[in-house]
């Protein structure tokens, strides 16, 4: 069998030489880095919801906080407790996660255009709006 006239193996070196020219591996990165950017906020916001509800719902967060190292608990015990009832926190925290998911959704439809070849006409400020609508 020659490996070199095997269809399969051109084939796979195709698609490697498509996968690394389209740059698969930063958009992805930079996904998962906004994700991850966009998970602070919107725990620091449940927190604060949560503790606005109900005492019980505050109780049973500080139960599951109780797990934590004691050091890193006082910590964000302090922290929870001064973000209680803080509209500005719970404004600033709803708008991080909204704008930093909705980077997100523009890093998969810039992954999107880029693979199906397709040039962006849309302006920055509408895309903008959309992602962070979605």
């Amino acid at each position: 069998m020659n490996i070199k006239n095997n269809r399969f193996i051109k084939l796979i070196w195709a698609y490697c030489r498509r996968f690394d020219k389209q740059d698969t591996f930063g958009l992805a990165a930079e996904m998962s880095f906004y994700l991850f950017t966009a998970l602070f906020p919107f725990v620091i916001l449940l927190f604060v919801i949560a503790t606005l509800i109900s005492t019980a719902m505050q109780d049973m967060l500080f139960s599951l906080i109780s797990y934590l190292p004691r050091d890193m608990e006082n910590v964000i015990t302090e922290l929870l407790m001064s973000f209680k009832g803080s509209l500005p926190i719970i404004l600033l925290s709803a708008g991080l996660g909204i704008w930093y998911m909705g980077s997100v959704i523009l890093t998969l439809t810039k992954a999107i255009n880029r693979f199906y070849a397709i040039k962006e006409t849309r302006r920055y400020i509408r895309l903008r709006i959309r992602a962070m609508f979605f």
